[in-house]
């Protein structure tokens, strides 16, 4: 590919078509999210990884990813309206809807506990002291696998599903080459504020015309 290649991107105008390829590919992009935490945790297990001891912490973040597309959200309907649970894997898709509800998300499960403790040895010559330590349970590596095997599903799923919708936006887009209704991706309305703005109390929009971009100030 020659340096000197020109790109010209465009939107594609909205639609129902624009609409669905722009859920499904964010199914798919929560997924990967999920599937790339379950990899680090798993690259994590060697000792000698700079991220060792960090694997609760991956897993935590792949569970998240995956329920962030199957759970009720007030923008769009959960993936498993479009591509359903095999019931070879459902069992892994409901115990990791607990594991976040009561483990990650809260914590309401004995996974985490925290225990309190006297210590009589002899750095209190004179008496004694308390401490309290917290011992956190994550998923087991057989788990980590199974659920692994539930991502890389539902990918495969979403990908099936896209594959007519983007086929039908290329047949427009090929229709409608240089169409003025064709908006320039240059042309994308950016709003510019202070991390002082930053806010997460946002509404995700099914055909997104604009983006935020907040910026810490510069001194």
């Amino acid at each position: 590919m020659g340096s000197d290649e020109q790109f010209a991107f465009a939107f594609v105008p909205d639609s129902g078509d624009a609409r669905l390829f722009i859920k499904l590919s964010g199914y798919r992009a929560d997924l990967v999210e999920a599937q790339l935490g379950l990899e680090w945790a798993l690259d994590s297990k060697a000792p000698e990884s700079p991220t060792a001891g960090a694997f609760a912490i991956f897993i935590g973040y792949a569970t998240v990813a995956y329920c962030r597309t199957i759970l009720h959200s007030n923008v769009r309907e959960p993936l498993t309206n479009y591509v359903a649970i095999p019931d070879g894997l459902d069992d892994m898709h409901q115990l990791i809807k607990s594991f976040r509800n009561t483990t990650v998300a809260h914590s309401q499960s004995d996974l985490t506990s925290t225990y309190v403790v006297a210590d009589f040895s002899d750095r209190y010559p004179d008496g004694a002291g308390v401490i309290a330590f917290t011992e956190s349970q994550t998923l087991p590596w057989t788990v980590v696998a199974e659920f692994q095997r539930l991502v890389e599903h539902l990918i495969c799923g979403v990908d099936e599903l896209i594959v007519p919708v983007r086929g039908r936006l290329t047949a427009l887009a090929t229709e409608e080459r240089g169409a003025e209704r064709w908006r320039s991706a240059t042309d994308l309305v950016v709003e510019d504020l202070t991390s002082k703005e930053f806010t997460a109390r946002t509404r995700r929009r099914a055909y997104p015309t604009k983006r935020t971009a907040y910026w810490d100030p510069v001194d």
